[in-house]
């Protein structure tokens, strides 16, 4: 280095060596992918959010979709359809009238609010693939038994939570498990009333 009237001036430049080159090219391209993949993780997890997120309203819908259906069988105190082999007369349903007969003779059957709201959800999950169950932890009809998740949420629902939802594996597919309390009501009591459940107390939930 020489100094020309005060001024400090390089009388070799530095050298770069190619193995620095090679160095800086490594960090630069490390530095991109590193950003790449935050910066596909960040937005994977948001899909993922989004995912989740719209699941939830759609399983939300159809549960309240279910519920208002059973409260207008409910209301109606069942209803009555002609008996098949897929919709037999029901063997755990004791009231008065369950089997009856139009003026010329032909027969019908009672379908509780249990009853048929299983028989529209087995139907619905046929067409679009979304499963729906009511279920309870005190059966008259062992088909309503829970499963092991909806033991799991109904509990929870005895402890009060107003909504259970989680996402499960099933056979390495992510699904979404959703459940709602389903209450005593009036029109309840005419299949049920042997429960002891009093009016407004939990029933169950529909998953």
């Amino acid at each position: 280095m020489d100094t020309i009237h005060g001024i400090s001036t390089l009388r070799d430049p530095p050298q770069v060596t190619a193995r620095d080159g090679s160095r800086t090219m490594l960090l630069v391209i490390a530095a991109w992918t590193l950003l790449i993949g935050m910066s596909f993780a960040i937005d994977r997890h948001r899909h993922l959010d989004d995912a989740q997120t719209y699941a939830r309203l759609v399983a939300s819908a159809y549960i309240d979709k279910d519920l208002a259906v059973r409260r207008w069988i409910t209301g109606h105190g069942g209803v009555y359809v002609p008996p098949t082999e897929r919709t037999p007369p029901n063997p755990y349903l004791d009231v008065p009238e369950r089997d009856i007969a139009t003026d010329r003779g032909k027969p019908l059957t009672l379908m509780n609010p249990a009853y048929a709201t299983r028989q529209l959800m087995e139907d619905f999950s046929a067409q679009h693939g979304i499963q729906g169950h009511l279920t309870a932890r005190r059966l008259q009809n062992p088909h309503n038994a829970p499963d092991e998740w909806e033991t799991a949420a109904l509990k929870q629902l005895e402890n009060g939570e107003t909504q259970v939802s989680e996402v499960v594996d099933r056979d390495g597919v992510a699904v979404l498990r959703q459940m709602r309390p389903v209450y005593m009501e009036a029109g309840c009591m005419k299949c049920h009333a042997d429960m002891r459940i009093p009016l407004g107390g939990l029933r169950g939930g529909i998953s």
